[in-house]
């Protein structure tokens, strides 16, 4: 997957990914979790453009309109690691 930024226009082009990873990819452009459902198998091609000052929802809008396909907002639990405290180790 390659991303070029000319200005406030960026593109995202991708050769041979599966849509797993390209949930991989929106999930660090979002900050947050991006699962894929589609169920989908297969590599796919695909080139987005977009506008660095895009929101989330209007990312939403253009990745539909561009790829055809949807991503939808939702809650749910996501597994975690909590480090309640942390020590040294005794000195032997």
């Amino acid at each position: 997957m390659s991303n070029n930024a000319k200005g406030t226009i960026l593109t995202m082009k991708a050769d041979k990914i599966s849509l797993s990873g390209l949930a991989i990819s929106l999930r660090r452009r979002l900050g947050g979790t991006v699962e894929d459902h589609t169920h989908l198998e297969g590599k796919f091609d695909f080139e987005r453009v977009w506008n660095r000052a895009e929101t989330a929802s209007s990312l939403f809008a253009a990745q539909q309109e561009q790829l055809g396909l949807r991503l939808r907002a939702s809650s749910g639990k996501v597994p975690a690691v909590v480090v309640d405290c942390i020590a040294r180790p005794a000195a032997n």
